[in-house]
């Protein structure tokens, strides 16, 4: 049997100054991870016998999905609108809100995987340190301020469209023209 692990990897980060020849202080991270492991059944096919790549081959993909229909979208939007100046796609706009969409998108998905693997893989045991708790909590801290953006996104689109349906109904523009010169009815 045939099997590869990465034990005990960790990933530092930190901030170098070239004029003092230094790291700056308080600016190194460090991110530990125990283990995972990829192992080979006897019929040679990879056999994945651990939740960590569950979790990252799940990440990936959903993401990937997710990627490819903000793609599709853009496509479809520029070539939808190529001939209207008013509702022609705005590249930076675009994706400066998929990248947010993206990273919500995540933030759900991985939150999810961790939950899943607090019930499944531990049981919902009141252990007392269980390695999914710090994320399930990280991610929810992220998951409540990333939902309150998009409340007030949502809540000032209602109040937009409302307006826009009141001043409709009073036709409060319809007495002047595009260029600002008043429209007299005869």
């Amino acid at each position: 049997m045939v099997s590869f692990d990465i034990v005990n990897a960790t990933l530092y980060c930190d901030i170098w100054d070239n004029n003092k020849a230094a790291t700056l202080s308080h600016s190194a991270i460090t991110w530990r991870f125990g283990y995972v492991r990829f192992g080979a059944t006897s019929g040679g096919a990879a056999k994945v016998n651990n939740y960590n790549v569950t979790m990252i081959v799940t990440l990936l993909v959903a993401l990937a999905l997710f990627a490819g229909a903000a793609y599709g979208l853009y496509r479809y939007e520029k070539n939808r609108f190529k001939n209207d100046e008013f509702n022609r796609v705005d590249d930076k706009r675009f994706l400066k809100q998929s990248l947010v969409a993206f990273f919500y998108f995540a933030f759900w998905t991985a939150e999810i995987l961790f939950l899943i693997g607090r019930c499944v893989l531990f049981k919902n045991s009141l252990v007392v340190y269980n390695p999914f708790d710090p994320y399930i909590v990280v991610f929810s801290v992220a998951l409540v301020i990333y939902t309150g953006y998009y409340i007030k996104y949502l809540a000032s689109r209602i109040k937009d469209a409302r307006i826009k349906k009141k001043d409709e109904a009073l036709m409060i523009n319809d007495t002047v023209a595009d260029d600002g010169t008043v429209i007299t009815k005869k």
